[in-house]
């Protein structure tokens, strides 16, 4: 599966978590305290709207184990993971410089595997998939669906696609070292 995913195919597995530890997560994500920051947060902009506006919180040692538990033996592979609880306004992102249905297209340059899990079920939003960085149309879109996993290569250009219908996008952003 590793060797797939390096070549570029993207892995999708519905009901990732079961009903239980999904509850569970979602209780996590939405009792949570989140800060307001912005993608990509390793650029100096003056202030949050002028890039991808966004409120994020790093998941603690205990909350992450689960994930890294999963997704390692999902993998058949040891694995470091960094977990990222995500949301995203849609009013701040209208404001914002980025206020298309992409975001900025870009790879994960400091880990091997990226993934996604989404809270939120939506055909029109979600994260889309590039040949090249410097393109503005992806050539693959996965819409959103609570509890649906997606990993992929972190080298591969990649952007969220948001739907302008919800308040809000809600998902945890998973970066992926194989040991």
């Amino acid at each position: 599966m590793i060797n797939l995913i390096k070549q570029g195919s993207i892995i999708t597995k519905p009901q990732f978590l079961t009903n239980e530890q999904y509850n569970h997560t979602l209780n996590i994500f939405n009792n949570n305290k989140f800060y307001g920051s912005y993608q990509p947060s390793e650029v100096y902009y003056g202030n949050r709207l002028q890039a991808y506006p966004c409120y994020q919180y790093n998941l603690s040692k205990d909350e992450n184990q689960l994930f890294e538990q999963l997704i390692s033996e999902m993998l058949e592979t040891k694995i470091q993971l960094h977990t990222i609880a995500r949301k995203i306004i849609t009013q701040e992102l209208l404001q914002s410089k980025c206020n298309t249905q992409y975001g900025y297209v870009h790879i994960d340059k400091d880990f091997d595997l990226a993934g996604v899990l989404s809270f939120d079920q939506t055909v029109s939003g979600g994260t889309v998939f590039f040949e090249n960085q410097w393109d503005k149309y992806p050539d693959i879109s996965i819409g959103s669906y609570p509890n649906r996993l997606i990993l992929y290569n972190a080298k591969r250009p990649h952007a969220p696609s948001q739907d302008f219908s919800f308040a809000e996008r809600k998902i945890l952003a998973f970066m992926i070292r194989l040991i």
